[in-house]
């Protein structure tokens, strides 16, 4: 993580305060699951601490950053996942810029404590853009298959890909990076996050995914639980399903099938690989939604 920290001093920050300041460069909302962006402001954690996810506009799609805000308002912290890429920071260090002149601050302080002034941040920001250069090909040489989250759509990069960035210079392994990004999360897809129910006799915990007739979807190869979306406390599922959804003006669910067998019946023309742990779903009919329900039962 890249991590900056500002001195908040007596100016309070909040959402709508957010809003103005960075609305023109950035999307201003709250952490959802799976580390994704989420329109919603977000909500004071045990500590008091809040957590807003920005996402830049008018760019190639990106993972975006966090603002962490202390309760007493003290300190401000400006968070990127990495490898990110190039534009992503050029976003963090202009809005930790308009940050820092807005609060009257002076210098920022890294993760590793050491300061720099508020007007010399374009150097910084040079030598940070140079170090994800080279993290982005440590990334693809150590780790194939690296996650990356603070997308809209979670990503797990595949050892094929990591291949060609490790085949490639410094500055056209980020750029193909920050390409294989912005393609995978410019599509209008629905990815799917289950949903959780517990059955009150057996005490047995279930999760469904919804899949939507004629909706093109992301759904993975295996179920998980999302990161920060555990449900219950627990960090297992006893059964896993799919619930089969018609459109209309009230949507009907037409059975629900058990996860395993609903991506087994389905062909490799409906089924399409997105990365190393997920399927892109193109838009089933509602004929062949009725075909895969018939061997399921309503009851979850």
């Amino acid at each position: 993580m890249y991590d900056q920290q500002l001195g908040a001093g007596p100016k309070r920050v909040d959402y709508p305060l957010l809003q103005q300041l960075l609305g023109s460069l950035c999307e201003v909302g709250s952490v959802g699951p799976n580390f994704s962006f989420s329109e919603a402001p977000p909500t004071a954690q045990e500590d008091g601490e809040m957590v807003y996810m920005l996402y830049g506009k008018q760019k190639p799609l990106g993972r975006g950053f966090c603002l962490f805000v202390s309760q007493d308002q003290n300190l401000l912290r400006f968070v990127t996942p990495l490898p990110t890429t190039g534009h992503d920071l050029d976003d963090v260090f202009a809005a930790a810029e308009q940050m820092g002149y807005y609060l009257g601050l002076q210098e920022f302080l890294t993760e590793e404590r050491q300061s720099f002034p508020v007007e010399g941040t374009a150097i910084f920001r040079e030598e940070m853009k140079s170090d994800n250069c080279m993290m982005i090909k440590d990334f693809a040489d150590e780790r194939p298959g690296f996650a990356v989250s603070g997308v809209k759509f979670p990503l797990h990069m595949t050892e094929a890909f990591c291949l060609q960035l490790a085949g490639l210079d410094l500055i056209a392994s980020e750029r193909a990076f920050s390409e294989c990004l912005a393609q995978k999360q410019q599509p209008n897809y629905y990815y799917l996050n289950p949903n959780y129910y517990r059955n009150t006799d057996t005490g047995e915990a279930i999760a469904v995914y919804a899949l939507s007739e004629g909706v093109d979807s992301i759904i993975p190869k295996q179920p998980f639980i999302p990161y920060g979306a555990g449900p219950f406390g627990e960090s297992t599922i006893d059964s896993w399903k799919v619930a089969l959804i018609q459109n209309g003006e009230l949507a009907e669910v037409l059975g629900t099938v058990p996860y395993t067998e609903f991506l087994d019946a389905l062909t490799e023309e409906e089924k399409e690989e997105f990365d190393d742990v997920h399927y892109l779903l193109h838009g089933l009919p509602l004929q062949r939604l009725q075909e895969l329900a018939a061997g399921g039962k309503m009851s979850l």
